[in-house]
């Protein structure tokens, strides 16, 4: 079998052509994995983000679309990974693998391939290399759409990867017009990317939110649900981290 080849859209020069593969993950690989309006986001978001040549100051993210092409040229999954400067947090947003690409290790290797952009992003900023934090499902309120992946494989398949539950409440905020805050989510990180203390700084945590809500346009005082996060957090130095389940 043919090794997968893997590309960052963002170092794609021309155009057509980054906007043809960003398209077909979109289509061929990202809507299965991700079918609740609330969650996603398409092309309109990603591609004017991917653009070298045209750079959006922050708090927009450095984003990075990298996606693994099989034997035949066809795109089999991809991973997004976002770098925000200010607080220096990077957020691994998507990872999907076409189904008959499951199970090969593809998305270990997409996760690995966008651990390096971020890291490589905050060095070139003068930064640390940054934390890595993902978004999961909280199985038990995870809301079900059409061809939903089983919320307990999807956070096995997290855990696998080395990911970890921050101990803090979560509320993602809108990800676009008319789309809600997801509070049915849990927020994860990267065990490689943990300091020696294996927990997450409570003001970078703190940055990160402010950022992000920025980021997608929202005051994050006005978002529902966010304050009792920010509460949650207030008066903690440092915010531990523990094993995901794999079981009800």
């Amino acid at each position: 079998m043919t090794p997968p080849t893997f590309l960052d859209l963002r170092t794609v020069l021309g155009d057509p052509e980054r906007e043809a593969l960003c398209l077909e993950f979109h289509e061929d690989v990202y809507l299965e994995a991700f079918p609740v309006a609330d969650e996603a986001e398409g092309p309109d978001t990603w591609l004017p983000l991917l653009d070298p040549g045209r750079p959006i100051p922050p708090p927009a993210p450095i984003l990075h679309l990298i996606v693994a092409r099989d034997g035949r040229g066809r795109v089999a999954g991809g991973h997004i990974a976002e770098y925000f400067r200010e607080s220096g947090v990077a957020l691994g947003t998507y990872v999907a693998v076409r189904p008959d690409a499951r199970r090969g290790g593809l998305a270990r290797a997409l996760l690995a391939r966008g651990i390096e952009a971020v890291t490589a992003d905050a060095r070139e900023g003068g930064r640390p290399a940054p934390i890595v934090l993902w978004e999961v499902e909280d199985p038990s309120l995870a809301p079900i759409g059409p061809g939903s992946i089983d919320p307990w494989t999807r956070l096995r398949a997290i855990a696998s990867l080395g990911f970890r539950r921050v101990d803090t409440p979560y509320v993602q905020p809108p990800l676009g017009p008319g789309k809600r805050p997801a509070d049915w989510l849990w927020l994860v990180v990267h065990e490689s990317t943990l300091g020696p203390d294996a927990a997450v700084p409570a003001s970078t945590l703190l940055a990160f939110l402010h950022e992000f809500h920025r980021a997608l346009g929202f005051d994050p005082s006005r978002v529902d649900g966010y304050l009792a996060v920010e509460r949650a957090l207030a008066g903690r130095r440092e915010i531990p981290v523990f094993e995901l389940p794999r079981s009800p």
